[in-house]
C-alpha cells in the first residue's frame, strides 16, 4: 500500500506543498493523509483560554475543508 503524508499549517506554501502531494498520490493512485498539528493553549493564572479545544478542531476542520475545496477546484481548471 502506498501512502503520502503531508503535513500543513494552511500558509500559501504548505498549501502548495499539498496540492503538490495531491497530485503525485493521484499519479501513483496512492492515499493521501493531510496532517495539522495544533498547540493548545495552556493557561497558566486564573485568566480563561477564551479559544477552547472545541473550537481548535472546529477551526481545523473548516481549514482542511477549504484546502480540499480549493485543490478540488485547481483539479478541474487543468
Amino acid at each position: 500500500m502506498k501512502t503520502i503524508l503531508v503535513t500543513t499549517d494552511f500558509s500559501a506554501a504548505a498549501g502548495n506543498a499539498v496540492t503538490y502531494a495531491a497530485d503525485l498520490a493521484l499519479s501513483i493512485n496512492a492515499k493521501l493523509l493531510i496532517l495539522s498539528v495544533a498547540e493548545l493553549p495552556v493557561s497558566y493564572s486564573d485568566v480563561p483560554i477564551v479559544l477552547g479545544l472545541e473550537d481548535v478542531i472546529r477551526n481545523t476542520e473548516n481549514d482542511i475543508k477549504k484546502q480540499k475545496k480549493m485543490y478540488r477546484q485547481k483539479r478541474t481548471a487543468k
